[in-house]
């Protein structure tokens, strides 16, 4: 059984009471008594990294790599098909956050969209290879997501300073101007996580492997409530309840995502690193990795964590 602090149990307790609600988690991380100053936290929250994955199935290298690993299925079609979606992202970025300054970090199997300036000192195109430690490169090469947002934390030339980031998909739009306090809370100094209005009931486990047995085909569903049936597992919980997170920008703590990947769930990690393609025995961020990341964010010290809902 895994012994939890006090703090660490409280904070569970509060996270699962806000499920079907937008969850606004301010991780505040000044360790110090005094606080920083707000003009100070503005300025770092425009500098924070954004890393953003690009897969263009409309490459005919990357088409076949994809054929020679998993088939003529896993080919894919129009959801892989490049229609310029970065493009546009980055422009409504630029649009409708003018106050943003930060690097952003492009990271692709290899690929580098014919119309970006590569010599922009703001951007920098990473092979998604780079991200995997030594160890776990043995698993490459990879076709999936699941197993890459593991290892954003390693991206090749991030900052040590840039302690939080910003983590797009390339076809996330921004439609209307966004504000720091919008994606850093009203502090400047921490996260805000939109999930939708719906959740899902964990299960035991012997009922997930006998949905996994009779339901194989249910990639996403099957592991979304994998990762669930994990995170209970390791925190010896039962039959929790857990939002999706919305389709959107996701600010990572560093620290909780090494300490994720690394330590507090290493074994699902490798687990989901040896699937080439999106498996129902995955981890996936979009269950399990939000509640984790609030306990590694306590687990590495920070000072206080404050979670605030809205209907």
């Amino acid at each position: 059984m895994v012994r939890r602090p006090s703090c660490v149990q409280a904070l569970v307790v509060a996270v699962e009471a806000l499920c079907c609600a937008i969850v606004l988690c301010c991780v505040l991380c000044c360790r110090g008594p005094s606080a920083v100053r707000s003009t100070e936290r503005l300025r770092h929250a425009a500098c924070w990294c954004l890393l953003c994955f690009l897969f263009s199935g409309s490459e005919p290298g990357y088409a076949k790599s994809r054929e020679k690993f998993g088939g003529k299925a896993a080919v894919g079609g129009a959801r892989d098909r490049d229609s310029g979606e970065l493009r546009f992202s980055l422009r409504s970025l630029q649009k409708f956050l003018p106050w943003w300054r930060g690097e952003i970090f492009i990271v692709s199997p290899g690929q580098t969209p014919y119309w970006m300036n590569t010599s922009h000192p703001r951007v920098h195109i990473v092979n998604q290879d780079e991200l995997y430690p030594p160890d776990d490169r043995q698993f490459l090469p990879t076709f999936n997501t699941n197993s890459l947002e593991q290892w954003l934390c390693n991206t090749p030339g991030l900052p040590e300073s840039s302690t939080m980031f910003i983590h797009m998909n390339d076809d996330y739009l921004f439609t209307a101007p966004i504000s720091p306090q919008d994606l850093f809370g009203p502090s400047c100094s921490g996260v805000r996580v939109l999930v939708e209005n719906r959740a899902v009931r964990s299960v035991p486990e012997e009922d997930y492997l006998h949905q996994l047995e009779t339901q194989s085909g249910r990639t996403w569903p099957l592991s979304v409530l994998h990762s669930i049936v994990s995170l209970d597992k390791h925190y010896n919980r039962e039959r929790s309840v857990h939002p999706y997170l919305k389709h959107g920008p996701f600010i990572y703590f560093r620290q909780a995502m090494h300490d994720i990947t690394t330590e507090m769930f290493r074994e699902e990690t490798i687990a989901t690193s040896t699937h080439k393609f999106r498996s129902p025995e995955d981890v996936v961020r979009n269950a399990s990795t939000a509640y984790a990341y609030l306990l590694a964010c306590l687990l590495a010290h920070v000072s206080q964590v404050q979670v605030v809902s809205y209907l």
